[in-house]
């Protein structure tokens, strides 16, 4: 089941995080692309190749606890402050940051004790050193993202323990969200650090988190809910870029499982849902945040949500409508030809970490009747499947279900018996890019007739 979703490995979606913040940095360098950024000298002692093998190799036994801490914890900050993080600011290493950025992830993954926490305190206090607006944006950039990643304690395979996220980067990546003079791609990196936070944080069953403290609690509602509301992209700023930023700014909110004073979050998420301009995964988004937050005493109503999500159904169905049109129009109406050249949103199948463990199932290859109409099938499944998780609950993902909610019966069943006939048609394979179109037609007046008004079309997003 649920075989057209491109369902991805870690690797592949931290290779995106890293191909979106360049993207940024090309696309909003502006006029000073060529200015200067401070490079840190490195300390001569390791240009004998043979020293540099001997301390990296020394690094990996103490994080892996061949070598005991005591007795190279000299050597190792040496190696760190003098060499390591000096080198990441020559501009000759800017291909290779991402694989330093890694190389030191993995060393904090399997150490323990006195060792792990010698590592997280000193890669943390070069890495607030290196956001300095005086080193380049990608070393910003991947300094930021190492904040983000930074544990207090690492995650345990073995009685399956989640990670607990190191608190003092938070108030760092925080500051970085909510600076003005924070560069695009630097943002990129502080949001996806304030999501991890967030998810890990989120569950009631989590350790204490500043995440969960009112003061940064308010600040980050603040900060992120401004962004997620904000339609349209600053000036210098990739427009699908700032629809990934809203959606995970959605996503970071929807994780905190709080409405907010006055119930603003829930409002905002009720906003964003609504935005009938909005692309299509990042109104899903909305909805599946509003399944996760504590509605009582919000002024949101379960109604007001079923009707929502209706709302949000009919518009992905009318979204694939017109590009199947826009599909058939170019080829003429003959089958087979033409490409769609509008804009696809951005994200649609690339989950963040939840949405892959929820849906994480090995994608199967499958052989449609027309091989052109898999894009078609996979945007809105992945579309229908969040909206649907968001109805139903999942415990594992830590979302309730909006239908658990007073009033958002029967409009939230019928809308889901909707969607499971939708998807197991688009799963079948079976058909032609006409009779898809025809059965997302149906589809979509059975949604029609549940909901109080008519939306939209949705193709008037820019992107």
């Amino acid at each position: 089941m649920h075989r057209f979703l491109n369902q991805q490995c870690l690797p592949v979606k931290l290779a995106q995080y890293s191909f979106l913040g360049l993207m940024l940095m090309l696309t909003s360098a502006g006029p000073t692309a060529a200015q200067r950024y401070k490079t840190d000298p490195t300390s001569p002692d390791y240009r004998d190749s043979r020293k540099l093998k001997s301390i990296k190799r020394t690094k990996k036994d103490v994080a892996s606890g061949k070598q005991p801490l005591s007795g190279n914890q000299a050597d190792l900050e040496k190696y760190l402050v003098e060499y390591f993080f000096p080198s990441m600011t020559d501009p000759k290493m800017a291909g290779k940051l991402a694989d330093m950025r890694f190389e030191l992830t993995r060393d904090l993954a399997i150490a323990t004790g006195d060792a792990h926490q010698f590592f997280v305190s000193t890669i943390y206090k070069q890495c607030r050193t290196h956001l300095s607006s005086k080193y380049a944006p990608a070393v910003r950039y991947n300094c930021a993202l190492l904040l983000g990643d930074l544990n207090e304690s690492e995650a345990n395979a073995t009685n399956g323990t989640p990670p607990v996220p190191f608190q003092p980067a938070l108030k760092d990546l925080a500051k970085l969200l909510g600076s003005a003079k924070t560069d695009d791609a630097t943002l990129v990196a502080s949001l996806i650090g304030i999501r991890r936070h967030a998810l890990l944080s989120g569950p009631k069953d989590a350790p204490k988190s500043l995440y969960r403290e009112p003061k940064i609690q308010g600040y980050l509602i603040s900060k992120l809910g401004r962004l997620a509301s904000n339609g349209k992209a600053p000036a210098g700023r990739d427009a699908s870029a700032h629809q990934w930023m809203r959606r995970t700014a959605v996503e970071a909110l929807g994780y905190l499982r709080s409405p907010g004073k006055g119930g603003i979050v829930a409002k905002l998420m009720m906003k964003v849902a609504n935005q009938k301009e909005s692309p299509i995964d990042l109104r899903c988004a909305a909805v599946e945040a509003l399944a996760r937050l504590d509605l009582s005493g919000s002024g949101v109503t379960g109604a007001a949500v079923a009707e929502t999500a209706g709302q949000v159904v009919y518009a992905a169905c009318q979204w694939e409508l017109d590009l199947i049109r826009e599909q058939l129009d170019e080829a003429g109406g003959i089958r087979g030809g033409g490409t769609v050249r509008r804009p696809q949103p951005i994200g649609v199948g690339v989950g963040g970490e939840e949405e892959n463990g929820r849906n994480g199932r090995k994608p199967k290859e499958f052989v449609a009747d027309d091989p052109e109409t898999v894009p078609f099938r996979r945007r809105l499944i992945h579309a229908l499947l969040v909206v649907r998780t968001a109805l139903m609950g999942d415990t594992q993902a830590g979302i309730p279900g909006i239908k658990k909610l007073e009033g958002a019966e029967p409009k939230s069943d019928k809308v889901v018996d909707i969607i499971d006939k939708v998807i197991a048609k688009a799963e079948s394979g079976q058909g032609t890019m006409e009779t898809l179109r025809n059965s997302i037609g149906v589809a979509r007046q059975k949604v029609r007739e549940l909901i109080s008004t008519v939306p939209t079309s949705p193709m008037n997003y820019e992107a």
